[in-house]
Formats: structure tokens, C-alpha cells, sequence
């Protein structure tokens, strides 16, 4: 449902008439609640244009007057119309869900806005006694003639008295609302009221409370639309999408580990946390993996205690400087000049403002995945939009499973785990068909590495190696269980180096991963617009900072070689190929083939989930075939034996399942060791062209 709230200051231009009908189509809205129409000839009528009910208030007051534009599909009743003029309360439905909205012009006096309170509170628990108001969500909009926060003003003349602030909260409590701008909110335009003739700053004295906020889904949005210039006050446009979100969490599930804030890295105290507990780590006598462990387990509890620390600074900073810009603003309106110290005071708030602004809208860009936008379209509707788009797309709310339609977050959690279970699973016997087959495909694939590049795959991890695999992983990337990033580690890699190079060193020697560093945490990503099925959703594996660093430079490793080792055909995955190569060849070659009057078949196959149901033993085969070294063939059992992953749902993660196939996709290493298992393929559709089993289209009488 779309709805504004406009004071609109007078309809009585016909101009200005036009321009409203033309926002209204064009914005597409369901409902405008509109306050000071003053077309006071027109009281308690219900109008119909073509689309539109029109319903006037039934008092005919001098500066008052409110108007109710709602579409002719949405049926609607009055259940209160004030005598004073000051507040029309309606009840409508829409797409089978009861609303009740509150349309309020409060006075300017105050003793009149206390009056209008009061009545107001006394009509509400009039209407609380009907039927339709107990199951419905209410809806307050409006000019209100004041604010309750500071924040909502640059001046003190506007904000909320002592007098009726006990009964506006009380109003607030039985109502159950909270202002929709501190949930769905844009940052774009956060004032409503501009006006000179009042020589004051800006105000946001039209407001929007709602008593459902919870039920809102992340597709929900409100902002204020500064391109309306009819009056002194700006419309405030809000579209609100239900979804029942609670449901779609499964409370059964744990939470994911906390994350680190990258702004905490340049942190004073944050950096003393860490490296205190890296020096405690170091001191352990145990093995350099044990070490690892001990540090990533007690970096959890520094993350929570340092965000719960910075949070509350971030909050007393911003009322207390929002408070000096307000005493400063009190100080100039009233003539008086600013000294100098009050003046640098006033520059270090709207400084400490900024700050807290920039980290917000850096934050924005890393959660939209889009850093390279400019800080003034981060604060754009458009962005806002697409933010709260992508998060809700990244939400299962619904899932179709076996002709069955699950909305329960728990029955969506399960059967994600079920399936991801199933598909990771070893579905596979090594029997005698399975070794026919294996030795058959292996049988015309050459030897094509020497022992010296073999033994380049076989030597110990230098520290170059780690620094070089590090850096090479991309920035912004999200972390795996261990809650670490690349950032984080390049932060600290002077006393974390050694530390990396012996854990790396020690996995290569013992040709063995510990249990944490390979738990995965699969990423659903969804391929569709409308994401329903469960073959919509892409898994990627978010491993640990330490796998990836281990994965990575036996990437390195191969990416130097790999092209003289792979078939010229595998043109996937490999460095200076490219998947266009074959789609030119294949276009060039069916030309050929029609030009030159040649009959000719052609298949394409696609191998469904083939990173996830590859076999570790096929790999491990193929390398040996290929004569790598022994400890390198077997380097797909020390990243993927006795694994396991977590899936995470909506914000929560499965139990753990056991992983007994599949390359993952997320591991820098998983793209090349299927191109190197994929290489008996070619070869033997090259023995079937050699004899003569299938037949190639012929080049020039070739």
C-alpha cells in the first residue's frame, strides 16, 4: 500500500489542483491524507472524480480542513469526524488487512494543541470499542505543529512542552505506534516544514506513526518529496509492505557469528584488545594451529564487547553534539553572538555529525556491495531503495518444496538443511563399474608435468607466499565462521605473520586441516527476481581467513603452470582463455559447415551442480595421472575431508552437515582443480576423433 501525507496550505487554485492530481497518478498512491485544504464549502461532502473518493471533514473551520483522497477499489467508513476540526479518523482495507488512519492538524497555540490532544485521546478509546479497530494496524499522519525529539528541529520554538508531552506519550502507548521514520526512513530530505516568511531553520512537524512496524519487510519506504513546492511543508510519501518477518526467522536456529566492523580497525582501543589477546595467543605452548584456534574463539568476545562500547559512544556523541548545535542555534535567533570557544565548540559538533554520517554511508556501500558509488547518490531515495530491495531478496520468506508451500521460518530452515545435506552427500560406491570407469577415461591422459614443476607444487610456504596470497584476496569480501577478514589481518600482520606462516607450514606437514578452519558457512545468493524454489538459490561457502590464505597460494602455485598442464580445449577458469573462444569457434565452425554443404551434429551439455557433486577420489587420481607429487594429490582431502558447513537462513545458522563431495564454491582453489579434473575428459573425446568414432567437420578437404 502507497500513502502520503501533505499539508498542502490551500486548494483553492485551480493550478495547484492540477499539480496534485498529476502527483498522485504519477506516484501511484492508494491513499492522501491532506490537512489545511481550506475549501471550507465543501465540508462533510464525499466527492468521486474517474479513480478517486473524495471525503472532506464535516466542520467548516476557518484555518483547518482535511480531505481524504482514497481509491475507488478501496472500500473505506468514517469512525470519527472532530467536532473542533482537528483530527478525521478513518477505517480502510486493503488486500485483506484492516487499517485505521488518523488524520491530524494540530493548532499552532499550545494550549489549543493540549485541547486537540486530549479530544483526540478521548476519541480514540471511544473508537477502541469497535469491532473493526481491534484487529486493525493503525496509522497516524499529519502536521502536528511540533516535535518531540531534538533532532527533529533546528530550533527550539517547535519542540514539545511539558505540558502535553505526558499525554502525546500516552496517546503514542494506546495506540502502540512508533514514528516511521527511525524504521523505513531515508536519508534523504529528514524536514518536512521550510519556511522563511517564519525565520526559522527546518522542522519535521509532519510525521507518520504506525502501530505494525515489526510487520514491515525490508521493501518498506518513506521520504520525504522535496520536488513538491505547492506550500511551506513537503509531502511525506510512504510505502508500506507487509510480510509477516518474525515467522520467516527460525528461533530455533543459533545466530551467526558476530562480525568485525573494519572502522574498529583504526581504533585505538580496539588495536589494544587485539593485540593483547594476540600476545596471550603467542604465549601458548601448543601448536601454531592450537594458537590460531585460541585466538579466533576470544575474538568473538572482543568483537561484542568492543561494538557494545562504541555503539554507546557513537549514540552519547550524537545527542550531546546534536544538543550543542541546538543551544548555538538558540544563542544566534535570540541575537546574541557566539564567542569564540562556542564557536569552535559548534564546528567540532556538526564535525563529529559528519563523522558519524561518512561511517554510516561507507557502511551503506559495503552492504550493498556497491563502493564505488559517490557519498551524494549514497544519499539518494534510489540507493535507499535498492538497499532495502537487495535485503529483502536475500530474505526466504516462501518456499516451494515437493508441492508444498512453506512460510514457517523453522519447516524453511529444515528443509534448506535437508537438501544441502542430500546434495553434499556421497552418493557413490567405489565398485567395480566405478574403478572400469575411472581407469577408462584415465587411460589416453598423457603425463604432462615434470618432476621439477612437481616438486615447485611440494615445497614448504614461505612468508612471501602468504603475503602475496593475502593481498591477492579481494577487498570487502564477507568472512567465514572465524568472523575475520583480509583487512583485519594486513591490520595486524606484523605480529600475526609468523603466526599464519607456521599455521600454514604445519597443515602442509601434517597433510591435515583442524576441524574449525574448513567449517563452511553457505550463502544463499538468489539467481532469480522472485526466488521460490530452492534450485533459485546459488550456495556459496564463506570459509575461514586462514583456508582461504592456505587455498590460495597453492593457487598461485598452479596458476603459474596450469595452462601447459590443462587441455587447450578447458578453456574455463584459466589465465589468458576465454569461455569467447569456443563460442566463436563453434560460430565459425557451423558457418563453415553450412557453406560447405557438410552435415553435422551438434551437443551441449551442461553439468548440473558440477562443483558440488565432483568426487574427491577422481581428483586426488587425476593429479596423480598427471604426475603431480604425492602430498599435492592429496591436497583436496586436507581442505574438504571431515568437513562440514553451516547454511544460513534469514540471519541464522543450521546445524552443521558433513561435507563428502564437491569443490566449494568460494575457495580460491576450487575453479583450477576442476579444470585439472576435467582434463581426462577432453582427452578422450580427442582418442574418439583419432579413431574415428566421431568424425570432426572437415577444413579445406582435411
Amino acid at each position: 500500500m502507497k500513502i502520503a501525507s501533505w499539508n498542502i496550505q490551500g486548494l483553492g487554485q485551480y493550478g495547484k489542483w492540477m499539480r496534485l492530481w498529476r502527483w498522485i497518478i504519477r506516484n501511484q498512491l492508494d491513499l492522501v491524507a491532506i490537512q489545511e485544504h481550506k475549501k471550507h464549502d465543501h465540508a462533510g461532502m464525499l466527492l468521486d472524480t474517474k479513480d478517486f473518493h473524495l471525503r472532506y471533514n464535516g466542520i467548516k473551520d476557518k484555518y483547518s480542513g482535511f480531505l481524504f483522497i482514497v481509491k475507488k477499489d478501496i472500500a473505506f467508513k468514517v469512525l470519527f469526524d472532530d467536532p473542533q476540526g482537528r483530527f478525521l479518523i478513518l477505517h480502510f482495507s486493503v488486500r485483506e488487512i484492516s487499517y485505521v488512519c488518523i488524520n491530524v492538524y494540530a493548532p499552532n497555540s499550545l494550549m489549543e494543541r493540549v485541547k486537540t490532544w486530549n479530544n483526540l485521546l478521548h476519541a480514540i478509546h471511544l473508537c477502541a470499542r469497535l469491532q473493526v479497530w481491534r484487529s486493525a494496524r493503525i496509522l497516524m499522519c499529519g502536521d502536528f505543529n511540533m516535535v518531540d525529539v531534538n533532532s527533529d528541529c533546528t530550533t527550539a520554538s517547535s519542540l514539545i512542552s511539558s505540558q502535553e508531552n505526558s499525554i502525546w506519550a500516552e496517546i503514542l502507548e494506546v495506540l502502540k505506534c512508533n514514528d516511521l521514520w527511525e524504521h523505513i526512513g531515508g536519508h534523504t530530505v529528514r524536514f518536512t516544514f521550510h519556511s522563511r516568511s517564519h525565520k526559522k531553520a527546518m522542522s519535521r512537524l509532519d510525521r507518520c506513526y504506525y502501530s505494525h512496524v515489526s510487520t514491515l519487510n525490508a521493501s518498506s519506504t518513506m521520504w520525504v518529496d522535496a520536488t513538491m513546492l505547492l506550500s511551506d511543508h513537503n509531502p511525506i510519501v510512504i510505502s508500506l509492505c507487509e510480510s509477516d518477518s518474525k515467522s520467516s526467522i527460525p528461533d530455533k536456529l543459533c545466530r551467526s557469528p558476530l562480525r568485525l566492523n573494519h572502522s574498529w580497525l583504526q581504533t585505538s582501543l580496539f588495536r589494544a584488545r587485539v593485540e593483547k589477546l594476540i600476545q596471550q595467543a603467542l604465549a601458548l605452548k601448543s601448536s601454531a594451529c592450537m594458537k590460531w584456534e585460541f585466538l579466533v574463539t576470544h575474538m568473538q568476545g572482543v568483537i561484542r564487547e568492543c561494538g557494545k562500547y562504541f555503539a554507546n559512544i557513537l549514540r552519547t556523541a550524537r545527542v550531546g553534539a546534536e544538543h550543542l548545535i541546538v543551544l548555538m542555534s538558540e544563542k544566534v535567533d535570540s541575537g546574541e553572538m557566539l564567542s569564540e570557544n562556542d564557536y569552535a565548540r559548534l564546528c567540532d559538533a556538526y564535525r563529529c555529525l559528519h563523522l558519524i554520517e561518512s561511517n554510516a554511508i561507507k557502511s551503506s556501500k559495503v552492504r550493498a556491495r556497491c563502493t564505488e558509488v559517490n557519498d551524494l547518490h549514497v544519499n539518494s531515495e534510489c540507493f535507499f531503495d535498492f538497499l532495502r530491495t537487495k535485503r529483502a531478496k536475500s530474505t526466504i520468506s516462501v518456499l516451494e518444496l515437493d508441492g508444498q508451500t512453506l512460510r514457517d521460518g523453522n519447516s524453511i530452515a529444515d528443509a534448506c538443511t535437508q537438501h544441502f545435506g542430500k546434495l553434499f552427500a556421497a552418493s557413490h560406491t567405489m565398485d567395480d563399474a566405478w574403478f572400469s570407469s575411472l581407469q577408462e577415461s584415465l587411460a589416453h591422459t598423457s603425463h604432462v608435468l615434470d618432476s621439477g614443476t612437481a616438486n615447485i607444487c611440494e615445497k614448504s610456504i614461505t612468508e612471501e607466499e602468504v603475503f602475496l596470497a593475502l593481498g591477492s584476496l579481494k577487498n570487502g569480501k564477507a568472512p567465514g565462521m572465524d568472523g575475520l577478514t583480509k583487512e583485519f589481518v594486513l591490520s595486524f600482520w606484523s605480529s600475526l605473520k609468523m603466526l599464519i606462516l607456521d599455521v600454514c607450514n604445519e597443515i602442509w606437514r601434517d597433510q591435515k586441516m583442524p576441524y574449525s578452519f574448513k567449517l563452511g558457512k553457505i550463502k544463499l545468493i538468489s539467481k532469480v527476481d522472485v526466488p521460490i524454489q530452492m534450485g533459485d538459490w546459488r550456495p556459496i561457502t564463506m570459509m575461514s581467513i586462514i583456508y582461504k590464505i592456505f587455498a590460495k597460494i597453492f593457487a598461485m602455485r598452479l596458476k603459474s603452470f596450469i595452462n601447459n598442464v590443462v587441455h587447450p580445449s578447458q578453456i574455463g577458469f584459466i589465465h589468458k582463455r576465454s569461455i569467447y573462444d569456443n563460442i566463436f569457434l563453434t560460430q565459425m565452425m557451423m558457418e563453415h559447415a553450412v557453406a560447405s554443404d557438410q552435415q553435422m551434429v551438434g551437443i551441449q551439455i551442461d553439468f548440473e551442480k558440477a562443483f558440488d557433486r565432483i568426487r574427491w577420489d577422481f581428483i586426488a587420481v587425476v593429479l596423480k595421472k598427471l604426475w603431480f607429487g604425492l602430498k599435492f594429490s592429496r591436497l583436496i582431502y586436507i581442505l574438504a575431508q571431515d568437513s562440514a558447513s553451516h547454511v544460513e537462513i534469514n540471519g541464522r545458522r543450521s546445524a552443521p552437515f558433513l561435507i563428502e563431495r564437491s569443490v566449494r564454491q568460494g575457495c580460491p582453489l576450487s575453479p583450477l582443480l576442476y579444470a585439472l579434473a576435467s582434463t581426462p575428459m577432453f582427452y578422450l573425446l580427442e582418442a574418439k576423433m583419432k579413431s574415428k568414432y566421431i568424425h570432426g567437420i572437415s577444413l579445406y578437404g582435411i
